[in-house]
C-alpha cells in the first residue's frame, strides 16, 4: 500500500512542517512500511505525531535505502526493527558512506582472522578497485559520569523552589564538585539569591554565582572570562505563570567523557592487520563527544599504537528548527591516522567529514 501526502499531513504532521520535499516524505514512508510493515508505523503514530515523529520516519526510510544491495542487510534490518541502538549506529555508518559514494560495495559482518582468532567487524566497504576497508562502529551509552553530572545539575537547579521571589541565578561551575561541596554550594547559593539587584560572587575555586543578569525566564548564558571552553553540561529550571513569582536557575558544569580510549582499544581489536581499518563512533549520547573525544583519540594514534586504525570518524545527528521546518542534520569530525600501516581510501574519511559540513543536507 502506497502512502499519500495528504494522509501523512493529516495523521502525522497535523500542521507541523519538516524540511524535506513531498517526494522525499512519501518515498521514505513507503520504504519504511515496505521493510518494517504498516503495524510498525501505526505503533509509533498511536502516541506521537508532529514534526519530530514524522521526521524520525523520514530519517529511518532514507537510511534504509542505503542498504539496497548490501550483503547481510537482513540481519541488520531485524536488529534495527527491534530497536537496538547499536544497530541504528551501524545503519547510520552505512548511510554516511553510501550517501557520499553510491557505488560503494558493502558486506555486513564479514568474519576475519585476527591473531589466530575469528573476529567479526561490523562491515567492510570498497569502491570499484579499492581494497576492502574494514569498519567498526561504536555507540557509547550514557556513562556513570554523566549520570552523576545530571544529579549535580538537578540538585543545584532545585534552588528555584526554595525562594518565593522573582530572581534569576546562574551557577557557573569551574570544576566538578565533591559530594560535600554540592550541599554547601546549594546552601550558599540559596542565601545569595536573597540579595536584590545585580550581584556576582566567587565560591573559592569551585563556582561563580551570578544573580539577576537576565530577566526571569530568559535563560541567557553569561560569557565568563574564566571559561576555559571545555565541554559543559547545562540544566535550567524555570517557574512561570500563575501566582508564582517568575524565576529561574541555570547551572553549567565542566564535563569530559574519559571512555574514548576504552572504545578505541576495544574496536581496534576487531580490525585486521593485513587490510585497511576504520572506526566510526556515534557520540549522540556522549555530551560534548565531538569536542572532547577528538583530542583524546588523536593523542592515542601514535607510531607504535593503533597502527591498524586508518582513521576515526565521529558523528552525531539531530533535528534542528529552520524557517522551512524541522531539519535532520549531522555533526561530524574526522581524525586521520598518519601512522596507519594500511591507510583506507581517502574518500571514506571525506564522506564522514562532508556529512557534517554546513552545506550538507541528508537526502
Amino acid at each position: 500500500m502506497s502512502w499519500h501526502l495528504e494522509d501523512i499531513e493529516r495523521n502525522w504532521l497535523k500542521g507541523a512542517a519538516i524540511a524535506v520535499t513531498p517526494e522525499e516524505l512519501v518515498d521514505a514512508f513507503d520504504r519504511t512500511e515496505a521493510i518494517f510493515g504498516r503495524e510498525w508505523l501505526r505503533a509509533r503514530n498511536a502516541t506521537a505525531w508532529g514534526a519530530a515523529p514524522t521526521l524520525e520516519v523520514v530519517r529511518t526510510g532514507i537510511k534504509l535505502a542505503a542498504l539496497d544491495g548490501v550483503v547481510g542487510a537482513e540481519k541488520l534490518i531485524e536488529r534495527v526493527r527491534a530497536g537496538e541502538t547499536s544497530a541504528d549506529a551501524e545503519l547510520t555508518a552505512v548511510y554516511l558512506l553510501r550517501h557520499s559514494r553510491s557505488t560503494a560495495e558493502i558486506e555486513l559482518y564479514p568474519p576475519i582472522s585476527v591473531a589466530n582468532r575469528t573476529r567479526v567487524p561490523d562491515f567492510r566497504v570498497r569502491d570499484r578497485l579499492d581494497p576492502w576497508t574494514y569498519i567498526e562502529v561504536a555507540r557509547p551509552d550514557i556513562s556513570d559520569t554523566q549520570r552523576r553530572a545530571n544529579s549535580v545539575l538537578g540538585r543545584l537547579t532545585e534552588i528555584v523552589y526554595s525562594l518565593k521571589k522573582s530572581f534569576t541565578l546562574e551557577v557557573f561551575l569551574l570544576r566538578e564538585p565533591t559530594d560535600g561541596e554540592i550541599e554547601q554550594l546549594a546552601t550558599d547559593a540559596t542565601a545569595f539569591c536573597r540579595h536584590e539587584g545585580l550581584a556576582k560572587e566567587y565560591v573559592g575555586n569551585l563556582a561563580i554565582l551570578l544573580l539577576n543578569h537576565a530577566p526571569p525566564n530568559v535563560v541567557t548564558p553569561y560569557i565568563h572570562p574564566e571559561d576555559d571552553h571545555r565541554p559543559r553540561l547545562a540544566m535550567a529550571r524555570v517557574i512561570a505563570g500563575g501566582d508564582e513569582p517568575a524565576r529561574h536557575v541555570s547551572v553549567r558544569m565542566p564535563y569530559a567523557d574519559e571512555r574514548a580510549e576504552v572504545f578505541l582499544n576495544s574496536e581496534a581489536e576487531q580490525l585486521p592487520k593485513n587490510a585497511p581499518g576504520f572506526i566510526m563512533i556515534d557520540v549522540s549520547r556522549a555530551p560534548g563527544g565531538i569536542k572532547s573525544w577528538v583530542p583524546l583519540l588523536r593523542r592515542r594514534l601514535q607510531p607504535q599504537i593503533h597502527t591498524r586504525v586508518g582513521g576515526i570518524g565521529l558523528f552525531t545527528e539531530g533535528f534542528f528548527p529552520t524557517d522551512s521546518g524541522l531539519k535532520w542534520i549531522f555533526e561530524t569530525a574526522l581524525i586521520a591516522n598518519s601512522h596507519a600501516k594500511l591507510p583506507p581510501p581517502e574518500w571514506i574519511g571525506l564522506a564522514v567529514a562532508e556529512a557534517g559540513s554546513a552545506e550538507s543536507t541528508p537526502t
